[in-house]
């Protein structure tokens, strides 16, 4: 196994160094990346194809997963897209705080996020949110 360090700036990323970010690496597995915060996902090309890592995000601080909104639009709008969806694992709000942060309006409710059979949670960017039949 190999770790490299992707960035680790702490709260105030420069020019060359990102914040948080992590790449485990190990023949017959895919890339694992450790956190995603601001200038790792230009990091990362350097050593991996950003569309096949699996992500881990150890918490939901700015400076850990803020890059996560770009890796969305590279996923969206590479010339070769990715197939299939992207693995992230992260804290129980991680899908409605990224889907939040990658929102075109403030605040708009972008990501749904099943919370059991009994319904739909859907987000917003207060954390608060409604539950509705699916």
């Amino acid at each position: 196994m190999r770790m490299t360090v992707l960035g680790c700036s702490g709260s105030v990323t420069g020019p060359d160094s990102p914040a948080s970010g992590y790449l485990l690496t190990a023949p017959g597995t895919p890339p694992l990346v450790i956190d995603f915060g601001p200038g790792v996902l230009g990091a990362l090309q350097r050593y991996a194809d950003p569309g096949e890592v699996t992500i881990l995000l150890s918490h939901l601080h700015a400076d850990h997963c803020l890059d996560m909104p770009g890796l969305l639009v590279w996923r969206r709008y590479h010339p070769n897209p990715p197939v299939g969806r992207a693995l992230v694992y992260g804290p129980t709000d991680t899908a409605c705080r990224i889907g939040v942060s990658s929102a075109e309006c403030a605040g708009a409710p972008t990501v749904l996020v099943r919370t059991g059979a009994a319904g739909v949670r859907r987000g917003g960017a207060d954390g608060a949110g409604d539950d509705r039949a699916p």
